[in-house]
This record gives structure tokens, C-alpha cells and sequence, in this order.
């Protein structure tokens, strides 16, 4: 979703052509330079992909994540697949990154780990990761039906876990249990209580959860982790997260005969826009239309 640099790629034909492009604000230096160079080697093979290998390798860390991924992602899917694997051998960003990474470390509520106590939380029963990368309106479907679910257990569970009393004779602490099951106190202790739930491991590993996260940087190393974070925290869903938008790019460029410069409106193909502001009436019996044509509403007839 965040397409700038297929963008870029459309644009750029060649060094030279670009500099002809007067509009280009939106990318960076840095940006075009790595353009320009991933585009020859399709050009001039071998030696151009080791030379773009160790470029990424070193300037990597002055470009976006989403632009990184993008090169690694058509050169390992490329027609120099096999030979960007060989040369990419102790590169950065070509080794596998998964977003699964240190996934002990999520704050996730399952059925094993909260309590059946109608004021605890409810339970996510979707892994974090997966959740937070589907759309809103699929995030307050599951909560909904899993709070329904849930409560309706809860209710029909009642009498086991709060009034619950089966040994004989025996006081089996209810009301302790119901202040301190949730907080993991409970199931250090030796009890006779009904679908008492692991609430221990969820809450005391709250306190390692950025440790562990602290360990998968310290191991893959912080320009990876820069790439797994992005991939694990970006969702396309998330308006916050992506601000992409789809435009009819337009190309301020000048063309050059001879002694005489001129300028011209292109879009993304390099086609001149038609600016001719033709306007298309039609008489109908109840309303008379107007169509805007060379737009997408005339050509539709909306």
C-alpha cells in the first residue's frame, strides 16, 4: 500500500530522463540514486547486482523499510534469483525476518490464561499478531462474539467458580479466590477449586515482555529489527498507519528540441494528459445530462 517507489520505478527510465522530470519532490535523493541503480542491473547483469547488493548493505539504513522490502523482495523473485542468494551471503536484509519473532512476548488473553469471572477480561482467541492486521470492522466482530460467547459460559459456570464449596467440611475460600485468581496468587497455592485458570503466566511475564523483545533486536540486529518491527506493527487497515492515496500522477516534463524547451503534462506512462475540456449534452425527456468526457465519470456515464 505504501507504493511510492513503484512509483518511482514507472518514472524512471533513466538518469538522464529524470532530470528532465521537474516535479519529482516527493522522493529523495538518496531514493532516485537507489532507483537508478537497481534498474541497471536488468541492463548490465552480474556485476551491477553485486555492486546493488552491497550498496543496500551499506546505505540501507537511509531508506525506508517498505523500499528495502521491495528490492529484496523482486531480486529474490527475480530472473537473477539464484545468483542474488549467492552474493547476498552475510548481506543484511536478505536473511528471513519474520514477524512472528519473540512471540512470547504479545499480551494475549486466551482461554487458558483469564479467569471465568464476569467482570475479567475476555479472551482475545486470536492470535495478536493476526488481530491487529485485520480491519476494524473484523477486529469488533470477533470481540463482540467472543464477549457473547464468553458471558454466556461465565453465567452458566457460576455456581462452580464462585460458590464453589464440594470438599466436605472444608472452607474452600471463594472470596480469596475471586480476589486472587486473576492476579496468579491463586495457582501458587495448593487448592481444591474448579477450571481454576493459568492467570500467573499471563500477568507475570507482563514485566518481560520488552526484554524479550530487547533479546530479538540484541539477536538479529537493529537494522533488522527496524524491518521486523515495521512488519509486525504496519497493517495497511490502520488510516493512522497508511496514508497512501491513489492520484492521477501528473509529470512536469521538459522536453528538449534543439534550441527550443518546452514543457509538457505526462502521466505515469509518459502519454500527454488531454486537457480539452469536452463537455458531452444529452436531452432526455425528464432531465437534460451534461458528461465531463476524458474523465472517468463521462467515460462511465455517472
Amino acid at each position: 500500500m505504501r507504493s511510492n517507489i513503484e512509483v518511482l520505478r514507472g518514472l524512471c527510465f533513466s538518469k538522464e530522463d529524470l532530470e528532465q522530470i521537474q516535479n519529482l519532490d516527493q522522493f529523495t535523493e538518496k531514493d532516485i540514486e537507489f532507483m537508478i541503480e537497481f534498474k541497471k542491473i536488468y541492463e548490465l547483469g552480474l556485476k551491477q547486482l553485486e555492486k546493488f547488493i552491497n550498496k543496500l548493505d551499506e546505505e540501507g539504513k537511509d531508506l525506508e523499510t517498505w523500499d528495502i522490502d521491495y528490492y529484496v523482495r523482486h531480486l529474490l523473485n527475480g530472473p537473477l534469483a539464484a545468483q542474488t542468494q549467492e552474493l547476498s551471503k552475510d548481506k543484511k536484509y536478505f536473511v528471513t525476518i519474520p514477524d512472528i519473532l519473540g512471540i512470547v512476548g504479545n499480551n494475549q488473553s486466551t482461554r487458558h490464561n483469564t479467569t471465568l469471572y464476569a467482570d475479567d477480561i475476555v479472551p482475545l482467541d486470536v492470535p495478536v499478531d493476526v488481530y491487529n492486521k485485520t480491519p476494524e470492522f473484523s477486529q469488533n466482530n470477533i470481540v463482540n462474539s467472543n464477549d457473547q460467547v464468553e458471558q454466556m459460559f461465565r453465567s452458566s459456570m457460576e455456581m462452580a467458580v464462585i460458590h464453589d464449596n464440594t470438599l466436605p467440611i472444608a472452607d474452600k475460600k471463594s472470596e480469596d479466590r475471586y480476589n486472587e485468581e486473576k492476579t496468579g496468587k491463586w495457582v501458587t497455592k495448593s487448592n481444591g477449586s474448579f477450571v481454576v485458570k493459568d492467570s500467573f503466566w499471563r500477568v507475570k511475564l507482563g514485566d518481560a515482555r520488552q526484554k524479550i523483545f530487547d533479546k530479538v533486536k540484541e539477536m538479529i540486529g537493529e537494522e533488522h529489527y527496524r524491518i521486523f518491527e515495521d512488519r509486525k506493527s504496519y497493517t495497511p487497515f490502520d488510516s493512522e498507519k497508511n496514508d497512501s492515496v491513489a492520484s492521477a500522477y501528473e509529470i512536469d516534463k521538459i522536453v528538449v528540441d534543439g534550441d527550443k524547451e518546452e514543457l509538457f503534462k505526462l502521466d505515469i506512462y509518459g502519454d500527454v494528459y488531454d486537457t480539452r475540456d469536452t463537455i458531452l449534452k444529452v436531452e432526455n425527456p425528464e432531465k437534460n445530462k451534461e458528461y465531463l468526457l476524458n474523465t472517468v465519470e463521462g467515460q462511465f456515464g455517472i
